[in-house]
């Protein structure tokens, strides 16, 4: 086995050409293999649900696409937790530059900031 085929994004976009070449069923393997080599990326799972849909295959599509829906929420949730962290790190570095009075007055404006 050469080792592109245990690459899941080149398996992935040679399984597009054979997409768009109408070869659903060839196109449908190396998506399945690109699953199997990333089970985490969503996209893989899109084209799974494009393939199955093309061949008829309604129950494995929804199935495909509920995955790529679900990795994708679970993604943005990651990626939202970090931004929040740093943006609370920025804010807090920032505060820290403020002159102890302005904190102050914050605080009794009801700004309450844990530094």
């Amino acid at each position: 086995m050469s080792s592109i085929q245990n690459c899941p994004r080149p398996t992935a976009t040679s399984g597009n050409l054979d997409y768009s070449r109408g070869a659903y069923e060839a196109a449908l393997e190396k998506y399945k293999k690109a699953v199997e080599l990333d089970p985490d990326n969503p996209t893989f799972y899109e084209n799974l649900h494009a393939a199955y849909k093309r061949l008829g295959k309604v129950y494995e599509a929804v199935e495909a696409i509920k995955k790529a829906q679900r990795l994708k929420r679970s993604q943005f949730r990651q990626e939202a937790g970090q931004d929040m962290a740093n943006m609370s790190g920025s804010l807090k570095r920032r505060l820290g530059c403020l002159p102890t009075g302005v904190l102050l007055a914050l605080a009794v404006l009801g700004l309450a900031i844990c530094l």
